[in-house]
């Protein structure tokens, strides 16, 4: 899952990209730092609440309102991780020059284009969640 991800996978590339000075290079890797550990945090979370709704569902009688709490949960739990990638974002543009800006820029284009496909991705082909098995008649005896 390819949530959260402001900072691209090779922050390297990234850093040659910009050319960043010493200075911007140390407040980069420090923000990237602070954002990777935050990041790991979040996904923690999420796949914490994930098993919880597992749980909610194995149940022998499911509650639909706890469900739907855990549901909103988990929402919540992936919201505020992609607003945290995006303040990260905004806090590397703050400490690049205009130039360095536009090339940060693409960052966010493929920031979004990201979520996009990765929501494509879940719900799969045709519409329907991935993993998900559609209930089949059981066959008739005969």
């Amino acid at each position: 899952m390819a949530q959260n991800r402001p900072v691209v996978e090779r922050p390297e590339r990234m850093i040659q990209q910009l050319a960043l000075n010493e200075e911007q290079q140390k407040q980069f890797d420090a923000l990237a730092s602070e954002f990777r550990k935050e990041s790991v945090d979040r996904r923690a979370e999420i796949a914490k609440a994930r098993i919880e709704l597992m749980d909610l569902l194995k149940t022998e009688s499911p509650n639909q309102g706890k469900i739907t709490n855990q549901l909103e949960k988990i929402g919540a739990l992936e919201s505020a991780a992609k607003a945290n990638g995006l303040d990260h974002w905004f806090q590397v543009n703050k400490i690049l020059t205009p130039e360095q800006q536009k090339v940060w820029k693409k960052t966010l284009i493929r920031i979004a284009r990201g979520s996009m496909a990765d929501r494509r991705m879940r719900e799969g082909r045709k519409g329907f969640p991935r993993n998900r098995q559609l209930e089949r008649p059981e066959p008739s005896p005969r």
